[in-house]
């Protein structure tokens, strides 16, 4: 069975047009990776329900259901790119707590938060029973270092368990293409490129040759550190998508991918004959015809034999001794 992040990533992958290797590149469990100091919550039910038991391998946390707003949050100590939220209710299954319904907001600061855009009401479905884990894709990945979630309807009390699925935010890259030059023994020169990076420069040094054929190294450096999920030298894609244009996208591609049963090929098949004009197929047809007509001769002849005697006959019956020679002439023309 394929992993829920890799479908996840498969759907955002499908969805937006992202490059396929830096989809899959981006679904590593974070929460994971922090420690438990990391984990913060608004309150706590008590000693066995703290933050950092929200992990989903651990039993889980309780807000203190006195206090009002409950939230639980997660320090990744740097900006982190974030794809979907994984949830899950209470560990214990004596007690039948999991969240329905939430929210999600992020910051870079954690004093100023920003709330992830989603329907009218920006609240994420979440579960149905304490045991299912369920992922809520982004619509739109979002490049923060703080995450919090927000319970906003809860069975019994607002628990949960939860990761982050995500992946590090790229750094500086240097990528290095090597291309043959015909030269005929020259020097080759330094060569420099640069590509939107104000701090960074790369040079090769300059380094003579006596070979009928040199290649020089191009290095070109790019400064990749932006939203969204392209460590590569590419140009600023906005994966930003409202849930309108998310759906209309999603009912192009199926009425592309739907075609009229009219217009296949089985269905053209079974109303039409095709014509066969090869010789063989001319020769074993005429054969077919001509057996059909003996056939249907030897059996259509008796009957006819048949019925020209009985009028022979009758006629014959009918004839008397004053038309006899009518009767003869009769015959003879029969």
């Amino acid at each position: 069975m394929i992993p829920v992040n890799q479908v996840i990533c498969f759907i955002v992958w499908f969805i937006t047009g992202i490059s396929l290797d830096k989809v899959l590149a981006c679904s590593v469990y974070m929460v994971d990776r922090v420690t438990d100091d990391k984990l913060t919550a608004s309150s706590i039910y008590g000693s066995s329900y703290t933050a950092n038991k929200a992990r989903l391998s651990s039993n889980g946390w309780s807000p203190d259901a006195s206090k009002s707003n409950p939230w639980i949050q997660v320090d990744f100590g740097e900006p982190v790119t974030i794809m979907a939220v994984v949830t899950m209710g209470l560990a214990d299954t004596a007690l039948v707590e999991f969240v329905k319904k939430y929210m999600v907001k992020y910051s870079n600061t954690a004093s100023t938060w920003s709330p992830v855009l989603h329907g009218t009401t920006n609240e994420f479905i979440a579960n149905s029973d304490q045991t299912t884990a369920v992922t809520n894709v982004l619509p739109s990945p979002v490049v923060a270092r703080y995450l919090r979630l927000y319970p906003t309807a809860c069975n019994a009390y607002c628990s949960l368990r939860f990761d982050v699925i995500g992946c590090e935010v790229p750094s500086t890259t240097t990528s290095a293409t090597s291309t043959p030059v015909q030269t005929t023994t020259t020097p080759v020169q330094p060569i420099i490129t640069t590509t939107d990076a104000p701090s960074t420069t790369t040079t090769s040094p300059a380094s003579p040759t006596e070979t009928s054929i040199s290649t020089p190294l191009v290095l070109t450096v790019t400064n990749s550190t932006q939203s969204g999920l392209c460590p590569c030298a590419c140009t600023q894609t906005n994966f930003s998508t409202t849930q309108q244009e998310l759906q209309e996208r999603i009912d192009d591609i199926v009425q592309k991918l739907t075609v009229p049963i009219r217009t296949t090929s089985k269905y053209v098949r079974s109303k039409t004959s095709a014509h066969d004009s090869r010789p063989g197929a001319v020769y074993v047809g005429s054969i077919g015809i001509v057996i059909l007509c003996v056939f249907s001769g030897f059996i259509v002849l008796p009957d006819l034999f048949t019925v020209l005697r009985y009028f022979y006959s009758t006629m014959e019956s009918k004839c008397n001794v004053n038309i006899f020679k009518k009767c003869k002439s009769f015959k003879n023309y029969v």
